[in-house]
């Protein structure tokens, strides 16, 4: 059995539009905390 790549159980799961919603908001969430955590005076995030 060959081994299956995260791209492929990534790819296998965006076919399902409920799963591609949750993958582009959790995206967007961590795209923001990355920038918030970048800023100067910005508190350490928990």
């Amino acid at each position: 059995m060959p081994l299956t790549s995260f791209d492929d159980l990534l790819d296998e799961q965006l076919t399902d539009p409920q799963m591609t919603q949750l993958y582009k908001q959790e995206r967007r969430r961590l795209d923001a905390a990355i920038e918030a955590s970048h800023a100067p005076d910005s508190p350490p995030i928990q």
